[in-house]
């Protein structure tokens, strides 16, 4: 029951999704919009990072007594690897993710200060082969709230553990194993079963794929929820398209200045019981299909946390984009 708990607590950004059966994937189009010319097909050596300011403020409207901030950072690297993929060698992305936050548990006027540290890293396939991922692997140290708690000292509970996943060259299963520090959790590996036509990102890779797709139309692709140990579906609503918007971020070495650019906004969700809070968030739009100057970057995200304690807002601060 302990293993269960503490693993529920890593469906929160980042964030966050699975896809096909039988060696290939269909269903969404995918468009290399993180290069600057849109066209590209083929992986092509890229090197880009993106940091983002994180902020949690508690909840006013919570009905817990037990209070919950956040204030860090979020960081990303997109770069190339080569992996072995079906017996052959190949040209895969790689991304690595870190969310460093300091955050603060306050009960009955008593305070618990805490970090958490989410460090990820996942190789997919080019959008010929739809993004398809390869194999990817987690480091969490988090600590959870206990909201029925009438101490400070009974009102966390501290965990730490390394995820790793597989995918088969079939592309119809995912082994999944589970290394935890605390050796009075059992380690756990699983296989995970994939199926269905439509498609499929991997859970840390869906941030960034969202980049690739048209967010100006609803959209459904499979992931598999780790917390749940299986295949779930994704739905991603469309919310609004909004032209000249002004955002304040930081490009390579320059200073931060403002940019005017088109924002898309959408939501998503996880599918089933206990699936958590929808996301919210903000990618710059396509400006030229061979000039792509914001690379349809993610530019804001915001997240309810568990129990609904605080909303974790994630602001674009600074992106240092290849030149290809």
């Amino acid at each position: 029951m302990k293993a269960k708990k503490l693993a529920a607590c890593g469906v929160l950004l980042p964030l966050f999704l699975l896809c096909a059966c039988g060696g290939g994937s269909s269903g969404l189009t995918v468009t290399a919009n993180w290069y600057r010319d849109t066209t590209k097909r083929a992986v092509t050596l890229v090197s880009e990072r993106l940091s983002y300011e994180v902020v949690g403020e508690p909840d006013p409207k919570s009905t817990y007594d037990l209070k919950t901030s956040y204030n860090g950072t979020y960081t990303t690297v997109l770069g190339t690897e080569s992996k072995t993929v079906g017996g052959q060698t190949e040209l895969v992305y790689s991304l690595t993710a870190t969310t460093d936050l300091a955050g603060v548990f306050e009960l009955n006027g008593k305070t618990h200060e805490f970090r958490k540290l989410i460090e990820s890293k996942v190789w997919f396939r080019g959008v010929e082969n739809s993004l398809r991922p390869v194999a990817g692997e987690k480091y969490v140290k988090d600590t959870l709230p206990v909201v029925n708690a009438d101490d400070i000292a009974n009102a966390y509970r501290e965990y730490e553990y390394t995820q790793k996943v597989d995918y088969n060259d079939e592309f119809n299963r995912a082994v999944l194993t589970l290394d935890y520090a605390d050796p009075a959790i059992t380690d756990f590996e699983k296989e995970i079963k994939l199926s269905g036509s439509s498609s499929f990102f991997d859970n840390e890779e869906i941030l960034f794929a969202l980049r690739g797709l048209d967010l100006g139309t609803d959209a459904s692709f499979r992931t598999v929820d780790f917390a749940r140990r299986k295949q779930i579906n994704v739905g991603l609503t469309a919310k609004s398209v909004t032209e000249g918007v002004k955002r304040t971020f930081a490009i390579g070495d320059a200073e931060k200045a403002e940019h005017e650019l088109d924002v898309a906004a959408v939501e998503i969700a996880y599918s089933g019981s206990n699936a958590g809070y929808p996301l919210t968030l903000e990618y710059a739009r396509t400006t030229d299909e061979y000039a792509n100057e914001y690379r349809n970057v993610l530019l804001y995200a915001e997240q309810t946390a568990i129990y609904g304690l605080c909303t974790l807002k994630y602001t674009l601060t600074g992106a240092t984009f290849s030149n290809v």
